[in-house]
């Protein structure tokens, strides 16, 4: 049986004493040379043991500039047993090894890089044997347990190591691990001497430490990744390996000690722009319950550092767009943080309102390409009644369209109205959209089209300058629809349903893909990114991300949420983040490649997400928070009565409250700029109605079925 050479130089004569019991007993039965005069091959056993560059145990290589340690045992093969040859000439990589006449070994220190090859040479009677090895390309590390770790005597444990590497064959690999007491014993294997390793499979990761099997007091284990190769001119069971070791110190205790349980990230998720630094803690959980800064004890790790980087003190520095895990481990504790990356979103800003909230992505932030001009007075420059409470407006092409639930002999159905812009005046229409169960109906903007959906799933289009009407599509797999949304990114349309998710060809209305996720939920509108669609639920707390190509779901998020009550308000997105408002006055941030939550947030509606600034309207109060720092910049509570899911133009954020009052507040200071007076009191919250903005025009539905416009620029 082969075995490794050991530590200490006292404990190699025992090693020598093993040698003797395993590798004799092979001799030939003669004394000198066999007929012929040619002399039997010798037997050899090398070892070279390479540790890592500050873990290299100063009490077997004592040279500062080596890093590992060489032995070589050549014994004679006439003999029984085998006997020391120390006349023979041993060298590695050419450098000659010393003869111990008081071990019979050879011996000497050399300095080994990963991946090096490592010669080895041996003379004797003339002829010269050699092999040839290549140290391992990667040491082994010991993850647990970590250094000066405390062990019960009496608990199972378990050593494990991250993998090394080596360039051979898996059949000439092998682990090797021991322990050693405080005196240099090996204890594992037990009752064992130095040099004796428990040989492992090459594929092995952790090495089970059985209760009471290790001393009390200190002790040392060590684990090295190992090649053995034959060596050719000498005996059959000569071998030459070499390896990468890493050790560490720890203590067995009596009593059981206090240990880490889990580590804690503070913030556990985070938001930055470029080139920002923001600290983090690691607070620490032991078995006693007690907790601890531990800081500048772990090991932090950016499983990104091209996103961004973190120092030995916890502090993470943004380098570029992207999303990054932070860890801090110490021993095989380790607890993770989130940090996404993202500059101030300065794309695509809506100009036009085609559904809820703006556009696709229900951001709620417009431009309108020019200064702002707020009107003098508070009056709308028009106003309109269209008999029953519109939803959110639509604004394109200096239009305004609505739609309103009821229809005037009272029947089930929707009436869809088309005004002109400026004036408020009627361009075409209304067009009635039957309905047989429900006044429910639901509608977008897409390629020139009002696309228009009722309770049966009949989705019809008008033409948005003339109203004729287009192609129309059934929508397939239910014959009621209880609280369809619509939302088009311009190619596609999104439609949703109580958990059924469609697509269709928003130009000639052929069905891409439809998915069943999860049924409870109503008036949720899809929200669409670059490359997925989403849909959030309250009723199961979960939200999806959608391959806009497919319907394939990419991830499902389950979050924590109020079970006892509905929350039917849409996703935003913005900036790779997703923010879901729940009921209870809750939401969560999630970035969207992932799902992983960054942040929680108050909000009773849609908030509305403009560059790195968030306006949160919770509980009647608006405001405006930093979304890379989480500061609150400001608040603003009006009248007490802010209900309306705010919008941004420009430079201004516009709330209404349930009291006809339209606020429009300054974004960085929070400063009111203008209030205006819808002429009658606003239905809100409501996930079915909102603001229009577009065309300069920003325009309110009233609760008595009344639209408000205001121009907003010269």
């Amino acid at each position: 049986m082969k075995r490794s050479l050991w530590l200490l130089q006292g404990m190699i004569w025992a090693f020598l004493a093993l040698l003797a019991g395993c590798g004799g007993g092979s001799g030939h039965g003669l004394t000198g040379y066999p007929q012929g005069g040619v002399p039997f091959p010798p037997h050899i056993e090398a070892t070279v043991m390479g540790f890592a560059p500050g873990n290299v145990p100063t009490t077997l290589v004592s040279s500062p500039s080596a890093n590992a340690v060489v032995i070589v045992v050549v014994q004679n093969n006439t003999t029984q047993p085998r006997s020391p040859m120390p006349d023979a000439l041993v060298s590695i990589n050419g450098q000659p090894l010393s003869y111990d006449t008081s071990q019979g070994i050879f011996r000497g220190e050399i300095s080994i890089a990963l991946g090096d090859t490592v010669q080895l040479s041996v003379q004797v009677s003339g002829v010269t044997h050699t092999a040839t090895n290549q140290q391992i390309i990667r040491y082994p590390v010991i993850t647990d347990p970590y250094p000066g770790a405390p062990w019960y005597f009496m608990d199972s444990k378990v050593v494990r190591w991250s993998p090394g590497y080596v360039i051979s064959p898996a059949v000439r690999q092998k682990y090797l691990i021991a322990v050693t007491d405080g005196l240099g014993k090996t204890v594992l294997p037990p009752n064992k001497y130095f040099g004796a390793f428990n040989e492992l499979y090459y594929s092995a990761l952790d090495q089970v430490i059985n209760p009471n099997s290790l001393p009390i007091g200190d002790n040392v284990v060590f684990v090295g990744l190992a090649d053995s190769i034959s060596i050719p001119s000498a005996t059959s069971d000569s071998y030459f390996q070499v390896g990468g070791f890493h050790q560490v110190s720890f203590s067995v205790t009596s009593t059981p000690p206090v240990v880490l349980s889990t580590i804690d990230l503070s913030p556990p998720a985070t938001m930055m722009g470029l080139n920002e630094t923001k600290s983090f803690m690691a607070q620490g959980k032991y078995s006693d319950n007690s907790f601890k800064d531990i800081s500048s004890q772990v090991v932090w790790t950016s499983s990104n550092p091209a996103v961004a980087s973190i120092n030995n003190a916890g502090a993470v520095t943004s380098l570029t767009n992207g999303v990054t895990t932070i860890r801090a481990t110490l021993g095989a504790i380790s607890g993770t943080a989130t940090v996404s990356v993202t500059p101030p979103d300065l794309g695509k800003i809506a100009t036009s309102s085609v559904t809820y909230q703006g556009d696709a992505s229900h951001a709620g932030r417009f431009t309108f390409g020019q200064p702002l001009v707020w009107p003098r007075s508070s009056t709308p420059d028009w106003s309109v009644n269209l008999g029953t409470t519109p939803s959110y407006p639509l604004i394109v092409g200096g239009r305004v369209y609505a739609l309103t639930k009821g229809l005037p002999n009272g029947g089930s159905g929707s009436l869809v109205h088309a005004l002109d812009l400026a004036t408020g005046t009627v361009v075409w229409g209304p067009v009635v959209i039957p309905g047989v169960y429900y006044d429910q109906s639901a509608y977008v903007y897409a390629q020139g089209r009002v696309v228009v959906v009722n309770d049966q799933g009949l989705m019809r289009t008008f033409d948005a300058a003339t109203g004729q009407e287009g192609w129309s599509i059934m929508l397939p797999g239910k014959n009621i629809f209880l609280g369809t949304t619509l939302t088009s990114d311009g190619s596609t349309i999104y439609a949703h349903d109580n958990g059924d998710v469609y697509a269709i060809d928003a130009s000639n209305g052929n069905l891409i893909w439809s998915v069943y996720l999860e049924s409870g939920a109503q008036f949720v509108h899809p929200t669409v990114s670059q490359d997925g669609v989403f849909m959030s639920y309250s009723y199961s707390c979960r939200s999806y991300k959608l391959a806009k190509s497919t319907g394939m779901t990419l991830w499902v998020n389950k979050r924590g949420c109020n079970y006892s009550t509905i929350g039917f308000w849409s996703p935003v997105y913005a900036n790779g983040i997703l923010y879901i408002t729940d009921a209870a006055n809750s939401g969560l941030a999630e970035e969207v490649s992932t799902g992983l939550i960054q942040q929680s947030f108050g909000a009773s509606t849609s908030p509305a997400i403009s560059g790195q600034m968030g306006y949160f309207l919770s509980s009647g109060t608006l405001r405006g928070i930093d979304q890379v720092s989480q500061n609150v910049f400001w608040s603003f509570a009006g009248d007490g009565s802010l209900a309306m899911a705010p919008v941004v133009i420009d430079n201004a954020v516009v709330v209404g409250s349930t009291t006809g009052t339209i606020y429009a507040l300054d974004t960085v200071s929070g400063r009111v700029v203008w209030t205006g007076q819808a002429g009658a009191s606003l239905r809100a919250p409501d996930p079915e109605i909102g603001m229009g903005v577009g065309d300069g025009y920003l325009v309110v539905p009233t609760a008595l079925g009344g639209l408000s416009a205001w121009r907003l620029i010269p």
